[in-house]
């Protein structure tokens, strides 16, 4: 499980809730996907992370994708830069580019 003071940790609460499941008895906290892969593989322990990693995940081929979604309510997002600093060109396309996304000018 996430950490019980981390945002994630409430959004996989909501999810158990909604699908009428509890809470699992025996829970380890690990933020670390190392870990976490390592307790899914080898003592068939279950896992809630981000499908990113799973995608990217050395021996994904062995874990399975139970039929449950993690809601994502919207958030803000906040961009900060130094005002002596020049942007590089990289950070100028990626700013513009979250700025079209955002529909904001």
């Amino acid at each position: 499980m996430p950490a019980a003071d981390s945002y994630f940790y409430e959004r996989v609460l909501r999810t158990l809730e909604r699908n009428s499941l509890p809470m699992p008895r025996q829970v380890i906290e690990a933020s670390s996907i190392n870990i976490q892969f390592g307790l899914v593989l080898n003592a068939s322990m279950l896992s809630f992370g981000l499908r990113s990693q799973v995608e990217f995940a050395p021996g994904k081929q062995f874990l399975v994708r139970l039929p449950f979604e993690l809601s994502a309510p919207p958030a803000m997002v906040g961009a900060v830069s130094l005002r002596t600093r020049t942007l590089s060109p990289l950070a100028q396309q990626l700013s513009s580019h979250i700025r079209s996304l955002a529909g904001t000018s």
